[in-house]
């Protein structure tokens, strides 16, 4: 269910119910969208985000099925989405960003098709799975716990947040991509060597773990 927007303070927008996307699940809170930045703070107390205006690079919406997404992109590569919002809720969150923050955001959509073969992106420090263009998941690369390329797939094992796992909320914890040999997007310095190791090597640049094969 979405969350209804809370009574605002002067030049802010507060929400109730906002799920932050983290390591294992979601976890709900409150959120609040001010002129210098935005906070979540999560139900029950325990883990808080602030983020600052001049660190937020870039900024998106989706509709997903709990409702719609705000994805907010920091400078550092990392990204934060936000869960639980309106529909009518966009239009002055934009209003509000663009003056605030002087930053647009912007409308994308998210794939339904239920297909399972599409294209990999790395966005800072998101791995972005596409599919006909439009965005199928995002996975926070910092949440990778495990990476090991096994012939021509690229496996990966992600952290769990007891908090999120408490909350009895489905979580990701493994996923494994199939790079054909000789992919465009992913060839290998070493031509002796697959894609996925291409794929795995650029991965790993963005996680704290050592990749195996």
């Amino acid at each position: 269910m979405a969350a209804a927007a809370e009574p605002a303070t002067a030049g802010s927008h507060q929400f109730g119910s906002i799920s932050l996307g983290q390591r294992g699940g979601l976890s709900q809170g409150q959120m609040k969208i001010s002129p210098t930045g935005i906070s979540w703070k999560k139900a029950g107390g325990g883990k808080n985000v602030d983020i600052k205006k001049q660190d937020i690079s870039s900024m998106n919406w989706m509709r997903v099925p709990r409702g719609c997404q705000l994805g907010v992109h920091v400078k550092d590569g990392v990204t934060f989405n936000f869960i639980g919002f309106r529909d009518k809720d966009f239009e002055p969150l934009q209003d509000f960003c663009k003056q605030q923050y002087s930053c647009i955001i912007k409308e994308m959509s998210l794939s339904t098709s239920g297909r399972n073969w599409g294209g990999v992106a790395i966005n800072g420090k998101s791995l972005v799975f596409m599919v006909d263009g439009k965005v199928a998941f995002e996975v926070p690369l910092p949440d990778v716990a495990q990476a090991q390329q096994v012939k021509d797939d690229v496996i990966l094992e992600l952290h769990q947040d007891d908090d999120a796992i408490t909350e009895k909320e489905d979580g990701l914890v493994e996923l494994a991509f199939h790079v054909p040999p000789g992919h465009p997007d992913w060839l290998p310095t070493n031509t002796e060597e697959p894609s996925s190791k291409a794929l795995l090597d650029a991965l790993l640049q963005h996680t704290d773990v050592n990749g195996a094969t």
